[in-house]
């Protein structure tokens, strides 16, 4: 929290270049080891073209592939449902092609609410706050010990003290560096900023000066990081003594790989990073499927 109050932009950057991709690598290892949390593993390979169309879009505004954007997003998300309580393969494509008909078909990638929600919060904020904060509850209900509540709160000040709270009061402007990194990112700043009623960012420069929109990066920021840590903290859950030496040398290969390839290339580099990043938020929706049931279901395992 204080690393993201003082240099936000700077704890922001690294965290998704030097962190993300270790984090990306490491936990689709332990979701496939785990077949994704659904009746299997194949039932997942149609989350690798479907994030790299997704990415792809992103990056170029006047692509095609965006009036499709949120229509795909949706149709991942419902197909993550059924896959946990579905083993058919068929069954399950139909459905998700099903459920993007339906949702392009009633404009649902037109529409500004839909749009907000499934191609800007839920790749995002959504899974680095929110879901990290429902898998934490499970985690209590499932073994409710003071540690597990004490985080919470931890968690849960943090969250709105970032937000209610600059004390910097001269706010520190990122360079230049870290400015170009961030200016194609800014929409998420702007959707906080309106969401939340924390001043008012209208175009991307102002993301990057004044107390309201520097508490919105600080929080950006803080998530972000809280995120990538508090998985490698859950020691008993993933087991890492337990994975062998040829997954964690590949593991660790491709994560030199990526970094290697951002400072050779930034901008190839940044791309796969956001594909790895999407990619990662798609392939654990039935994680967040079964977590959501744990949270609202009283005595579930």
């Amino acid at each position: 929290m204080l690393l993201s109050w003082y240099r936000p932009f700077e704890v922001f950057t690294l965290s998704l270049i030097l962190i993300g991709p270790l984090h990306y690598f490491t936990e689709i290892s332990w979701l496939d080891k785990r077949n994704y949390f659904a009746f299997s593993r194949s039932q997942f390979w149609l989350f690798i073209p479907i994030s790299f169309f997704i990415t792809i879009g992103g990056l170029n505004r006047a692509s095609p592939i965006n009036q499709y954007a949120v229509s795909l997003l949706f149709g991942c998300f419902v197909y993550a449902f059924f896959s946990i309580r579905i083993p058919n393969l068929l069954k399950n494509l139909a459905v998700y092609f099903v459920a993007v008909a339906i949702a392009h078909i009633s404009g649902m990638d037109m529409q500004p609410y839909f749009i907000i929600t499934f191609a800007v919060l839920l790749p995002t904020i959504l899974h680095v706050l929110v879901f990290t904060f429902l898998f934490m509850i499970a985690g209590v209900k499932k073994n409710p010990l003071l540690s597990g509540f004490v985080s919470l709160a931890v968690f849960l000040g943090c969250t709105v003290l970032l937000l209610v709270l600059n004390p910097f009061k001269n706010v520190n402007e990122p360079g230049h560096f870290y400015m170009d990194f961030y200016k194609n990112m800014a929409s998420l700043n702007k959707v906080l900023s309106d969401l939340l009623h924390i001043g008012r960012i209208n175009q991307p420069s102002e993301v990057f000066s004044g107390d309201a929109p520097y508490r919105i990066m600080s929080l950006i920021s803080f998530a972000y990081l809280y995120h990538y840590l508090n998985w490698f903290s859950k020691t008993e859950v993933i087991g890492w003594h337990k994975v062998s030496k040829k997954r964690l040398i590949f593991i660790f290969a491709l994560w030199i790989a990526t970094v290697g390839l951002y400072l050779m290339d930034h901008k190839t580099g940044i791309n796969v990073i956001l594909y790895l990043s999407l990619l990662h938020v798609l392939l654990e929706f039935p994680l967040n499927a079964l977590s959501l049931k744990q949270v609202f279901t009283s005595g579930a395992k």
